[in-house]
């Protein structure tokens, strides 16, 4: 069984990979992210199921009707879930239509099974169709209705334009949503440690610590939004990963430096780094954010002992200098490749 998945987010082919091949016996998936590179697989390639994103760098509809003419079933999988861009898509002969937001919600797969299942009765369908031309009329809305489309994708691109932070963090917006670097750090005592020193002492260090920690994303344009007893969470501009890669190198030097204070094993620093759309709101307690519950599990997973965790998507966007200090982990989390730094002499 071959698959073809055509999307520039490099970010979601482990994702992608993990997920497909756990639930599929034998299934070959191959990855790309420009249409002339998916007109040259397909030329050479009869592939079983072809998935797309519609956000590419071509017009997504004439590129849509050209996969469909070939006979095989397309699944379109967007990051944008206008109402509108689904129905024409499934007009226009795609057999399933699937928002990102909405692919962990545990459905991903059934759409995929029934996909690969119905395709002979699709292709049947699709013949059939295509043996009826629709009338001129038919034709001339259907074009005003995808300029319209164009049209409110141009409107929200505009209106995200101009959600951006602004002055870094300093003007969000209540309900707003945006996009925030999580940079989430857990101090880590040995139980050894912990049996050295009672309730109050323990938290005395962990107080001083978490002030002495919290002063460094501030200098990198951060802001810490949330502490716990043994944590704190800071936030970055997502765009300004390399400040919150910076910031968090300095804190795993600080903490090495302040266990070396006591008479203790050295305490370990557990961070997690994790990026994406975010509902701003004063009340930090309630904040909505996937990135931010996946940098928490990130770093209180066991085995985090020490050290600084990044998932794949943002490995991708670090240089090749900063990705020499970065060391692919053998196992998956949470379905995404999870990179980890290692200090070196």
């Amino acid at each position: 069984m071959q698959l073809l998945i055509i999307d520039p987010d490099q970010g979601i082919q482990e994702y992608y990979r993990n997920t497909l091949e756990s639930q599929f016996q034998g299934i070959s998936v191959e990855f790309v992210s420009k249409i002339t590179e998916a007109e040259d697989k397909l030329h050479s390639t009869d592939y079983d199921l072809l998935i797309t994103e519609s956000e590419l760098d071509r017009p997504f509809f004439p590129f849509l009707d050209g996969l469909v003419r070939l006979g095989t079933p397309v699944i379109v999988v967007s990051r944008d879930d206008s109402e509108r861009l689904a129905v024409e898509s499934i007009r226009l002969g795609a057999i399933d239509f699937i928002s990102k937001k909405n692919l962990k919600l545990g459905i991903f797969t059934n759409i995929l099974a029934r996909a690969l299942l119905d395709g002979e009765r699709w292709k049947k369908i699709r013949e059939f169709g295509t043996g009826m031309p629709p009338y001129p009329e038919v034709r001339k809305h259907t074009e005003k209705i995808l300029e319209s489309i164009k049209k409110e994708k141009e409107e929200k691109t505009r209106q995200e334009a101009a959600q951006k932070l602004v002055g870094g963090l300093k003007n969000l917006k209540e309900g707003h949503a945006y996009n925030i670097l999580f940079l989430y750090a857990t101090i880590k005592f040995s139980d050894a440690t912990s049996s050295q020193m009672d309730d109050w002492q323990l938290q005395q260090v962990l107080t001083r610590w978490k002030r002495i920690l919290g002063r460094i994303p501030e200098s990198y344009g951060g802001q810490v939004w949330i502490e716990k007893k043994d944590s704190l969470v800071a936030a970055f501009d997502a765009e300004e990963a390399l400040s919150a890669l910076l910031a968090s190198m300095e804190m795993n030097s600080r903490i090495f430096l302040l266990s070396g204070e006591l008479p203790i094993d050295r305490a370990g620093l557990s961070i997690a780094l994790s990026a994406g759309q975010t509902v701003y709101t004063s009340d930090m307690g309630s904040l909505v954010s996937e990135a931010l519950n996946f940098s928490a599990h990130l770093a209180y997973r066991e085995g985090s002992q020490n050290g600084i965790f990044i998932p794949g998507e943002l490995h991708e966007r670090l240089n090749g200098r900063g990705r020499k200090y970065f060391f692919r982990e053998d196992a998956a989390f949470e379905g995404r490749t999870i990179y980890r730094f290692e200090r070196t002499a």
